[in-house]
């Protein structure tokens, strides 16, 4: 492909091939591929050597660069015999535009990725919005089914912050959440899940807990850190939670939600720290 000719119809094949694998190792497979055709020759990705450092090019080989999203990745055209001017010429326009391409794509899955994850997470407190915890919730009782597995749905509902929130404003209420947030991740497993579903309210799910009892010494953690607020004030009540049990209590995420909202829901009476479980509710309450 140079610039008095116009690109031959094997060239187009080849950035054609390219262009359709939306992927960055697709795509580089396919430009490996396209140029060991185009110039009957074997071309390969040049590999690191545990020092991170990329392998010496192969006798006789002419390497060629390309960059993707500041990475470099070297093509090693191996033939006989070297390749002509005209025809490294060619290959050095036709890496060109494929890197164009895979910077484009790379780009693309990048921002993907970033909304993806945006409209996953609570922008204040940084843990699983509603939706992003009604999916974990679902694909834990999708794993628990087969496993077997007993698995808990917390409600937890902060007394009277909105007291709090007007008393000492919201940039200190903010703050306020945001480090209940971090106390509730450091409560929970890896695997286990704190969302934010509410202006104040929380859930949490409890992966693989075994039995009720670890369940109750979960709940006890919790109600032992909201006992004390973040931020010193006698306006702090702690938190109200009501908790449901897979599969005691329901099987599917809403059923659960809903079990841990009815549970929660028979405490809103109390103004003190206070939590209940929904299988322990009078059948009337259920």
């Amino acid at each position: 492909m140079t610039t008095d000719l116009a690109p031959s119809l094997a060239e187009l094949d080849l950035l054609q091939n390219v262009v359709r694998e939306h992927g960055l190792e697709a795509g580089l497979e396919a430009l490996c591929l396209g140029l060991s055709n185009l110039f009957h020759c074997q071309v390969r990705i040049a590999a690191l050597d545990p020092d991170g450092q990329f392998e010496t090019p192969s006798p006789g080989s002419q390497t060629e660069w390309l960059e993707v999203q500041g990475h470099s990745y070297g093509l090693f055209i191996i033939r006989n015999d070297p390749l002509s001017p005209n025809e490294r010429e060619h290959a050095r326009i036709l890496i060109g535009i494929s890197e164009r391409w895979l910077n484009a794509v790379s780009e693309i899955k990048r921002l993907e990725d970033e909304l993806s994850q945006t409209s996953r997470i609570d922008p204040l407190t940084r843990l699983a919005n509603r939706r992003y915890f009604e999916e974990s919730l679902r694909q834990s009782i999708s794993r628990s089914t087969r496993s077997g597995h007993m698995l808990a749905c917390m409600h937890v509902d902060l007394i009277g912050f909105k007291k709090v929130n007007e008393a000492l404003g919201e940039e200190i209420g903010d703050e306020m959440l945001f480090a209940l947030a971090e106390n509730m991740q450091r409560l929970v497993r890896s695997d286990d899940v704190v969302g934010r579903i509410g202006a104040d309210e929380f859930a949490v799910l409890l992966n693989a807990v075994g039995t009720p009892d670890n369940v109750a010494l979960i709940v006890d953690r919790f109600q032992s850190m909201l006992a004390t607020p973040p931020i010193p004030t006698d306006l702090w009540k702690g938190a109200r939670i009501g908790i449901s049990i897979f599969p005691l209590d329901a099987q599917t995420e809403a059923g659960l939600l809903d079990a841990a909202a009815v549970a929660l829901n028979s405490t809103k009476s109390s103004q003190e720290a206070v939590h209940a479980y929904y299988h322990e509710l009078p059948a009337n309450e259920r």
